[in-house]
């Protein structure tokens, strides 16, 4: 009887000290998953932010270009405004002379 019963203690503990093991086992294995899961998750997070920095900067160097362009196209008008008033100032000032020429001319031939 005795004996018996220690057998019986002992294989249930023997059963239960398995089950604690697997239960143990088990636990590890979610641990891993877990950490497996939250590594993938950083690593997106990571992608995601390389992506926005990279966008960032395309969206900063497109910024500038069209600043560089528009600066550009502003001076070339200004030039091209400025060349505009010298051309007529010279043209105005040829007129002028060839005014005072015929003028004078006239007065000469009176």
């Amino acid at each position: 009887g005795m004996k018996q019963q220690l057998g019986q203690s002992r294989r249930a503990l023997v059963e239960e000290r398995a089950r604690f093991r697997g239960d143990m086992e088990a636990i590890s294995t979610q641990q891993t998953e877990k950490e497996e899961e939250r590594a993938a998750l950083l690593q997106q997070y990571q992608q995601a932010a390389e992506d926005r920095d990279r966008l960032a900067g395309q969206v900063e160097s497109l910024r500038s270009e069209v600043e560089q362009e528009r600066d550009s196209f502003t001076y070339n008008q200004e030039l091209t405004q400025s060349e505009a008033r010298d051309q007529i100032n010279t043209e105005v000032g040829a007129l002028r002379k060839e005014m005072q020429r015929q003028i004078q001319s006239a007065a000469v031939s009176k």
